[in-house]
Parts: structure tokens; C-alpha cells; sequence
């Protein structure tokens, strides 16, 4: 982990305002999901590989995304940001919230986000398997201006890993750096913060700020482009596997 790059100090910048739907700490059985909801569009430019997923899939897929890290880190400004386009300040969660995007290439919706916003305060009561299921991409946040929150960085994805694993699931991670707008980092400190990144098994690295909308739809929408690459690769994968079934049944019955 860089050494130098942080100081303590900053502001929590959490919220529990502007929500489609909350719960609690003891898992997905608890939440009531809205059956209509007023979800906000965004478009993303993607890969050539996502772009294929008109073709392939029959219906609009929804992705789970999970957005971690310590109390204060400014999850839920984020989430706001991105889903609302909210900027104002806010106070830390408590249980756990709910956010519902479209997302769209060009102007066809190819993919919808469920945005699960887990507050930092009790780790060990929120990290239950049955929260991480149907993950498809986690995004932990940490506070530039607070080193203790970007100690705690692996804890979250070594423990989000187990349990994934434990399913037989592998899922995209980023890691964001929130609040740049307290404190200007220079180029070498960014650097050592992206090879830290990579080297911790991350699929990318943001610097974000929600308060000033400091590449807050660069970070989602790049984990967006990951998941809806993964679905496309499986998709293809399965195709593959099926079409070779066929042959050889195929192969057997004209042998016959």
C-alpha cells in the first residue's frame, strides 16, 4: 500500500436521501423492491464485445452491483450522483440502500443496475453470503483524505472473494479513491495508487469526487462495460459448448 499518499482528516459524505427502496442488515429477504420504478437512463460507450449483447440476449439482463467500503467514504453520494445526479451533503447510512439505473448503448437500453449501497459502521453483521448473492460487480470506495480506509481496501475484497468463491463466482472489482476534491494528489502518488490497484486484483481504479461529479459515471460505467463483457463471454462460451454436443450427437446418429 503507497505510505505517503493520505493524511486523516475529511468529511463523511454519506447518505440515506433520495433511495428507491431500504433495508437492513440481515439480508435480502428483508427488502420490498418497488414493482414500478422511476429508474434514470445513462448512455455508456462500450466495448464492441458488450454491444453484442442486443443480439444475443432475449431481454434487458439487471446486474447486481455492490458498492463497499468503510463508513464515511462517500458510498451513497456516489450512488446518488450517479443515479440522481444528487450533490448534496449527506449524513452515513444506516442498513443498507437500494438504487435502480438503466443503462444504454446508444439509444437502446442493453442492461440495468441494481445499485446495493452497504454502510462500513458493522462489517461483520452486513458480510453474509446471502447479501452477496447474484453479485455480478463490486465497487469499493475508499477516502483519500483518511489512510485507515484505504488500509481496510482488501479486507472488503478478500472477504467479498470467500464468499463469491464459496458460490463457484468470479465478479469484476474497481477500486475508487472518493473525495479528490479535498485533496490534490500529484501524478506520482496517482500512479503508485493505480499499481497498488493492479496489484491487489483490481479491474480498475477511479479517482472520484461526488460532490464535485469528478469521474463518479466514468467509474459505474466502466464496471457496467466489465459485467456486460462477462455475460457476453459466458453467453458465447455456452453457445461453443452447445453447438459441440450437437455435433457429436449428430456424429453418433449418422454412425448408427
Amino acid at each position: 500500500m503507497p505510505e505517503e499518499l493520505l493524511v486523516e482528516g475529511g468529511r463523511d459524505n454519506e447518505a440515506s436521501g433520495g433511495i428507491i427502496s431500504k433495508g437492513t442488515s440481515s439480508g435480502e429477504e428483508g427488502i420490498e423492491k418497488p414493482k414500478k420504478t422511476s429508474d434514470v437512463s445513462v448512455t455508456i460507450t462500450a466495448s464492441n464485445s458488450a454491444t453484442s449483447v442486443l443480439e444475443i440476449a432475449d431481454d434487458v439482463p439487471t446486474f447486481k452491483v455492490l458498492v463497499v467500503g468503510n463508513a464515511g467514504t462517500g458510498k451513497t453520494s456516489l450512488a446518488l450522483r450517479y443515479v440522481h445526479k444528487y450533490k448534496g451533503i449527506t449524513k452515513p447510512a444506516v442498513g443498507y440502500d437500494f438504487f435502480l439505473k438503466s443503462v444504454k448503448v446508444g439509444d437502446k437500453t442493453v442492461m440495468k443496475m441494481e445499485l446495493w449501497d452497504l454502510p462500513g459502521s458493522d462489517r461483520s453483521a452486513l458480510l453474509t453470503r446471502t447479501m452477496y448473492r447474484k453479485t455480478d460487480g463490486v465497487m469499493i470506495v475508499f477516502d483519500i483524505t483518511k489512510r485507515n480506509t484505504l488500509a481496510d481496501v482488501l479486507w472488503w475484497k478478500e472477504d467479498i472473494n470467500r464468499k463469491l468463491i464459496a458460490m463457484n463466482k468470479t465478479v469484476p472489482f474497481i477500486l475508487v479513491g472518493n473525495k479528490c476534491d479535498l485533496r490534490k494528489l500529484n501524478d506520482e502518488s496517482i500512479e503508485e495508487l493505480r499499481a497498488y490497484s493492479t496489484a491487489s486484483g483490481f479491474d480498475g481504479f477511479f479517482l472520484t469526487s461526488a460532490k464535485d461529479n469528478i469521474e463518479v459515471s466514468a467509474a459505474f460505467d466502466s464496471l457496467a462495460n466489465m459485467m456486460l463483457d462477462r455475460m457476453v463471454k459466458a453467453k458465447i462460451d455456452q453457445e461453443i459448448i452447445t453447438l459441440h454436443k450437437s455435433r457429436r450427437e449428430f456424429k453418433f446418429f449418422c454412425c448408427w
